[in-house]
């Protein structure tokens, strides 16, 4: 059976309610980028079955699925894709990220309202 990506936000959950206050930061800016990935990569699917994109499994592919969403007529999906891409960047490479503790909910639901849309669609 196939890895079902939504089960990151189930992971990005957990993480968010952690009560180790020794690694809280690294459970929120975790959890930011489990949102982005169950996001992404379940747009990716959609977008391979739907669109028939064809992912070139590197970092261009997170731009080439945004673009299909665009080209689509899903550019709200696209933007939300990319404010979470930008977190989930500042959260895996910068020292210091303002706000991570409020950013985390915040991408976990974005995550699951883009989940939600594709199920719609």
């Amino acid at each position: 059976m196939p890895f079902s990506w939504s089960d990151f936000l189930k992971l990005a959950d957990q993480l968010v309610n952690s009560d180790d206050a020794e690694v809280a930061e690294a459970c929120v800016r975790a959890a930011t980028s489990k949102a982005y990935y169950a996001a992404f990569c379940e747009c990716k699917l959609y977008a391979m079955d739907r669109y028939g994109l064809t992912p070139g499994n590197s970092f261009r592919d997170h731009d080439g699925v945004r673009k299909q969403f665009t080209k689509h007529g899903m550019s709200c999906v696209a933007a939300d894709l990319e404010m979470l891409r930008n977190w989930r960047n500042a959260c895996d490479y910068d020292e210091e990220v303002d706000g991570a503790v409020t950013m985390a909910p915040i991408a976990i639901q974005r995550a699951t309202t883009l989940l939600k849309v594709l199920k719609k669609s």
